[in-house]
């Protein structure tokens, strides 16, 4: 009788702790690109993997003086350019529901070429976990497209994801120039299920770890998981 008073009592306290922690949950949307557009030609946060960058004005200077960027891949045969994120630690996205399998993510970019040649570019999302191990890849199609078009990935964030990557592929087939245009990333973290919600709480929190599934578990609370779609 000790042990199981002894036990609620945990219990309690530790879901205490956790409505302390959920109340300090945050919104339920998340932008994990750093710095799209380049403002005022700094490109802080991305990395480039292979070849050459570029980058071109796009639009005019804003009310704040500060002016939009676009990325291409500079005067290379081949560029590979990316933004890297760690979702945990970095952006403190709520563990316990990306190990729930409950965030969603919406990738979008804005993607062209230029007319007088061939081209093409190509987008992809991956996540990876703690030991950069790939998880999951998205990629879109080869694109020679000659006018602005957005271009769009839709999915589950993987369990065990801790890292993401936003990243640009330009492939030169003529001219000087690599040609191949990326504008206004945007990768958006979100959820919708409400079971997951209420057991873990919002999607960003204040710090690196959400209650885990086990420790929810161990304490009667977890729920069943939800099968995917």
């Amino acid at each position: 009788m000790f042990k199981k008073i002894l036990k609620t009592a945990l219990g309690l306290s530790l879901l205490v702790t956790a409505s302390q922690a959920m109340a300090e949950f945050v919104p339920l949307e998340k932008e994990l690109v750093t710095n799209p557009y380049f403002l005022n030609g700094d490109m802080t946060g991305w990395t480039l993997v292979s070849g050459a960058s570029g980058i071109r004005p796009y639009g005019e200077v804003d009310e704040n003086g500060d002016q939009q960027y676009y990325w291409f891949g500079g005067r290379s045969g081949y560029s590979i350019f990316k933004n890297e994120t760690n979702m945990i630690y970095d952006a403190s996205i709520n563990k316990g529901l990306v190990d729930y399998g409950a965030v969603n993510f919406n990738y979008s970019v804005n993607m062209a070429t230029f007319s007088g040649d061939s081209d093409r570019g190509l987008t992809q999302i991956i996540f990876y976990d703690q030991e950069m191990n790939e998880l999951l890849k998205e990629s879109t199609a080869w694109s020679s497209a000659n006018s602005w078009r957005e271009i769009t990935l839709t999915g589950i964030v993987p369990e065990s994801a801790v890292y993401s990557q936003v990243v640009f592929y330009a492939d030169r087939k003529a001219g000087s120039n690599n040609d191949a245009y990326f504008y206004a990333p945007s990768l958006v973290l979100s959820v919708s299920d409400e079971d997951a919600i209420a057991q873990f709480g919002g999607l960003v929190v204040n710090g690196p770890v959400g209650l885990s599934i086990a420790t929810l578990a161990l304490l009667g609370f977890a729920g069943t998981r939800k099968k995917k779609k």
